[in-house]
């Protein structure tokens, strides 16, 4: 078997450094089926590295941003270096490249992107600069931090389904009982939420509550 790190294309504009697999953290690792990855490793073994992987250099070593199924695959054919481009970014910025890519290449929920918003948040970042990395709009970033804030995964499902006002959602998770249940008739009143709609927010309100 040919060796697979002698075989890469690349940009001439970047400059390709071949580093320790060894010293490379994967940030958001994920995971892919046997399938695939069987894909990846034969396609690394037959033809060669395509694209090199993508990492910002650290105190401690690597930090990965895109290329972790080429990593695991040369991994697999028995390889202990890779080539990678290396970028400068700041830490909350590799986490947000490395999740933005993940993102773009599987299937997904927003949960991902809404525990981007929280690690944003914890590390002091305001909604309005959250908002101009994510493309997320400040007033939602606001309220979608009081359910992620309050572990508030049934009322985060039934926004992302669609059938859940994050409006309602925010005040369901912020009043009382008797409170909620005022703010379900005033929906309904207004027309916010309609007949159905409202009986599976009973329904969410009487599973979350349990």
């Amino acid at each position: 078997m040919s060796n697979p790190t002698r075989k890469y294309q690349a940009s001439k504009a970047q400059l390709i450094n071949t580093i320790p697999i060894g010293k490379i953290r994967i940030v958001n690792p994920r995971t892919r089926s046997k399938k695939t990855f069987a894909g990846i490793v034969e396609s690394i073994a037959t033809i060669g590295l395509k694209r090199p992987i993508t990492v910002c250099e650290t105190e401690r070593g690597f930090d990965l941003i895109c290329g972790q199924g080429r990593i695991e695959a040369f991994q697999a054919l028995g390889e202990t270096h890779i080539p990678a481009i290396v970028v400068k970014a700041p830490e909350v910025d590799r986490y947000l490249m490395s999740l933005i890519e993940n993102l773009a290449r599987r299937k997904h929920s927003n949960r991902d992107l809404l525990n981007a918003v929280q690690v944003l948040s914890d590390r002091g970042y305001t909604n309005n600069q959250i908002g101009q990395k994510t493309g997320l709009d400040p007033t939602y970033i606001a309220s979608i931090l009081i359910l992620l804030r309050g572990g508030e995964d049934r009322l985060i499902g039934a926004v992302e389904q669609g059938w859940l006002p994050l409006s309602i959602a925010t005040e369901i998770a912020r009043s009382s009982e008797t409170d909620v249940q005022l703010a379900m008739m005033e929906a309904y009143e207004t027309g916010v939420l309609k007949g159905e709609q409202l009986l599976k927010v009973r329904r969410l309100i009487m599973r979350r509550k349990t």
